[in-house]
């Protein structure tokens, strides 16, 4: 192979290029295509939000027959029961149709749930409560698709969904998709048009097209492993540990207490108004909003392992002055004003750690998953992350309940276990490449380092069954 992927990326002029995006035709069509995924990334958790508000209005439980916490914890988790199956369907499809299929399928389920949420609420009784679930379920199959690409999910606006199934047939396909699908010349005019700005000689266009190239063949190569083959290479355990540890820690840590039955929670701190509870609403998700920009941004800057070391302590502090503030409101008659005052500030105290740490735990997957482990890794990364969803919706209505405030206390050990699981098994990812990740998961011999980077400078011309034996006999005797 080529030099190319030896450059220093930093020393191509364009890749520094300092024009103001108005003035910069490729990046300003490429900013139009991303803000349709922003669109549908500004309005995630909205669906959980919705689905909280809802639970504060006496005319909704009246149109679906007034279940009961056992029939709420259903309606809640048929999104997530249904999510499960779409995991292996959404990674045939976006490999064999392309990437923008996920997005006209998320904006037709949001657009078809929401519809038939509303005919729900027209039918009334059991009928408006089995049209509701079927709403949950329809809207859960859509969200897998795009979750595992932009991490997102919304419901109720048909705005935006409409915006985006529109705009979307106007976004060309990825250049990594035409590479893979024999499209070469379709992707490498991508480049220039985007990234070139329509200069076939552009450095910055050289060199991103012989590294996607690598990328692709490596990819290619390792798609071809079974899971016999990928758990047999030390480390790999160790990585898809983590990335399931990464949606077990954020789906079981209190947080969805708060953003789907938020109504409830306010209801046992003596806020039971329609009004009062929507308000509040309205606030913690622009908290939480302004919260996890400010997440998304420390990225940046701070080293993975201190952001959760950090967070966990504090949410576990959180939940136990949740715990104790509704403890005493309660076993006050309801009358002691300043515990439940206290009760609705925790809520937004414990939103502060919470909210700022979670991008951390949609980007750290993909930076822990070497080539061989990217499709698996979020295959077990999607699995856990619908069936801990499942599980929360479900039995956090029940707990409610039947316990109530007392729930909040059983997050704190669960919090502690994660902290120490945290601690023990997190790998620092900050700034690091590929390689010196691999050194930190497979040692100073880092196999899996050797092994990718033989195959990026064997892949254009390799066979392909050889290569594949050949590395995977490597990988296994090296280490």
């Amino acid at each position: 192979m080529t030099g190319q992927t030896d450059i220093n990326w930093a020393s191509i002029p364009n890749a520094v290029d300092l024009t103001k995006w108005p003035r910069n035709k490729g990046l300003s069509s490429l900013f139009f295509f991303a803000s349709i995924l922003y669109v549908g990334q500004f309005l995630n958790g909205y669906d959980g939000t919705i689905t909280g508000g809802l639970q504060a209005l006496p005319s909704w439980h009246a149109d679906l027959g007034n279940p009961d916490a056992n029939r709420i914890g259903l309606m809640n988790a048929a999104a997530y029961i249904v999510g499960i199956c779409m995991g292996p369907i959404n990674a045939y499809v976006v490999d064999r149709f392309g990437r923008k299929w996920p997005i006209r399928w998320f904006t037709i389920t949001m657009m078809l749930g929401t519809i038939i949420g509303v005919i729900a609420g027209v039918k009334q009784g059991n009928t408006g409560y089995a049209l509701f679930v079927v709403s949950r379920a329809i809207i859960g199959s859509g969200i897998p698709p795009f979750l595992m690409t932009a991490q997102i999910m919304m419901q109720e606006i048909l705005l935006p969904a409409i915006y985006m199934l529109i705009a979307v047939q106007f976004v060309p396909e990825t250049p990594r998709f035409l590479i893979a699908n024999g499209k070469e010349e379709e992707a490498r005019a991508f480049f220039v048009k985007y990234h070139g700005n329509g200069n076939e000689d552009d450095e910055l266009v050289a060199f991103e097209w012989e590294e996607m190239k690598a990328t692709i063949a490596l990819e290619n190569a390792h798609q071809r492993y079974s899971w016999a083959q990928v758990l047999k290479i030390p480390g790999n355990k160790h990585r898809l540990g983590l990335a399931a540890l990464m949606t077990f820690m954020p789906q079981l840590n209190g947080s969805n207490i708060i953003t789907m039955y938020y109504s409830v929670v306010l209801a046992q701190c003596g806020i039971k108004g329609a009004a009062q509870t929507t308000g509040i609403g309205a606030g913690l998700n622009l908290w939480s909003f302004l919260l996890q920009f400010a997440g998304a941004r420390a990225l940046k800057y701070t080293k993975r392992r201190p952001m959760v070391l950090i967070a966990w302590p504090m949410l576990a502090v959180g939940m136990a002055a949740m715990g104790a503030s509704n403890g005493v409101y309660a076993k006050s008659g309801q009358t002691n004003k300043a515990a439940g005052i206290a009760s609705v500030a925790m809520v937004w105290i414990y939103s502060i750690p919470n909210n700022f740490s979670q991008p951390l735990f949609y980007s750290y997957p993909a930076e822990v998953l070497n080539y061989t482990l990217r499709g698996k890794g979020m295959a077990v990364w999607n699995t856990v992350n619908q069936a801990w969803g499942a599980y929360g919706s479900y039995v956090n209505s029940i707990a409610l309940a039947n316990i109530g405030w007392k729930y909040y206390l059983v997050f704190v050990p669960i919090l502690s276990v994660q902290w120490v699981l945290a601690y023990f098994f997190m790998v620092e990812t900050k700034g690091f490449t590929l390689e010196e990740i691999a050194l930190a998961f497979e040692g100073p011999n880092a196999a899996v380092a050797k092994v990718d980077r033989r195959l990026a400078e064997e892949s254009p011309v390799m066979d392909e069954k050889k290569g594949l034996e050949d590395c995977t006999s490597v990988a296994i005797n090296v280490v």
